[in-house]
């Protein structure tokens, strides 16, 4: 792709990017939501929440404005939205575009997603429950409309993966504003729906038990727009690196987008979230332009275990979480202490993440693009 080919050390960066993100969402949740969020922890896994001494210093990470979690995520969003414009030059009608996405991205979650589940029937069991969770909510999440139908989380993790979903989805209706680049038209289209949505949601609001199924649909929708705007920040990041836009159009889709997000993400927030939010995700932003742009060219970016985790970091974020968590309350409950559970846990993640990388995603990848290559051929 020719990104990458006039970037050499793109690649790496990207991967470096990645592996790291990865690892900041694993170290979130094992180390900080696991215990500042123990009650919804508790209530994806299946066990009853625990007391923890220390209640204050819990408090005071509580309210520090910077959520590592929220970091990362939006590191998953600019690189995303930064790699749409080469596989859309890598697969350049709608229907390639779709294809290449779905072959790449739903076996895995599905797989994912399917470990998830075995691990909370285990759960269930191990506390004499009943399953949780309804067959109609398993299905809904596997095909990802579950928020759109109003079932709870199987695993928190997803929410991400269901914005990327809807994003992917955009692109191919705006296609030609990406294979053409129109900044303004991609920042209009979206800011249009977002506040179009925002507007039939509130109204809706009153008569949300009537209306159920349209409330939701536009409630979910504005919400997953404003996060939107990190993917189009990414994406025309590349489109600047590729001179297909200038600086200083490049620049000022960031400020204006970087408004609408603040603007957005303040309807929709509380005053604490929305703060947790701005000083989260700007220095991701901040992080990703200036690591990608800063100009080392005898300088190599290759770290070789930071390609690995990167290559495994798709798995491994769809797995790691309610596992880990289920792992560390058996153990803890067996008499063994958090730090233990926590290692143990890290442990289990790396092995299931290894063996569903080298053993699933990588021969289902490559066999069914080559199917989905054939058939476009067709």
């Amino acid at each position: 792709m020719i990104l990458f080919h006039s970037y050499p050390n793109l690649s790496h960066k990207i991967n470096n990017l990645r592996a790291m993100s990865a690892l900041f969402v694993l170290i979130y949740h094992y180390f900080i939501f696991f215990f500042t969020a123990q009650g919804l922890s508790a209530l994806y896994s299946v066990f009853t929440p625990l007391e923890f001494p220390n209640q204050d210093l819990i408090q005071m990470v509580k309210d520090f404005p910077f959520d590592l979690g929220k970091f990362a995520v939006a590191e998953f969003f600019l690189i995303s939205g930064f790699l749409v414009p080469s596989l859309i030059e890598k697969y350049p009608t709608r229907a390639s575009f779709f294809k290449n996405r779905f072959f790449r991205l739903w076996p895995i979650y599905a797989i994912g997603l399917a470990i998830n589940i075995i691990f909370i029937w285990g759960a269930c069991l191990y506390n004499g429950l009943d399953f949780v969770h309804t067959l109609k909510s398993v299905i809904a999440s596997f095909f990802c409309v579950r928020d759109f139908l109003g079932y709870p989380f199987i695993t928190g993790i997803v929410w991400t993966f269901e914005i990327e979903v809807k994003f992917f989805l955009f692109c191919l209706v705006v296609y030609p504003l990406i294979q053409r680049p129109s900044p303004r038209g991609l920042l209009f289209l979206k800011t249009f729906l977002f506040f179009g949505c925002f507007y039939l949601a509130s109204l809706l609001y009153e008569d949300q038990k009537t209306h159920f199924y349209a409330y939701q649909f536009f409630k979910i929708l504005s919400n997953n727009l404003n996060y939107f705007c990190f993917l189009l920040i990414g994406m025309c990041f590349s489109f600047f690196l590729l001179k297909k836009i200038s600086q200083k159009v490049f620049i000022t889709f960031c400020i204006l987008t970087s408004l609408f997000f603040l603007i957005e993400s303040y309807l929709i927030f509380t005053p604490v979230v929305w703060f947790r939010i701005v000083f989260s995700f700007f220095p991701a932003l901040f992080l990703f332009i200036w690591y990608i742009a800063k100009s080392e060219p005898h300088k190599s970016h290759h770290v070789p275990i930071l390609r690995e985790i990167s290559e495994m970091s798709y798995p491994l974020y769809l797995i790691h979480a309610i596992p880990g968590y289920i792992i560390m309350y058996i153990l803890y409950d067996y008499g063994f202490s958090l730090p233990i559970g926590i290692i143990v846990a890290c442990l289990m993640s790396y092995v299931l993440t290894y063996v569903v990388h080298h053993y699933m995603e990588k021969p289902i990848r490559n066999k069914w693009s080559r199917k989905g290559n054939t058939f476009l051929k067709k």
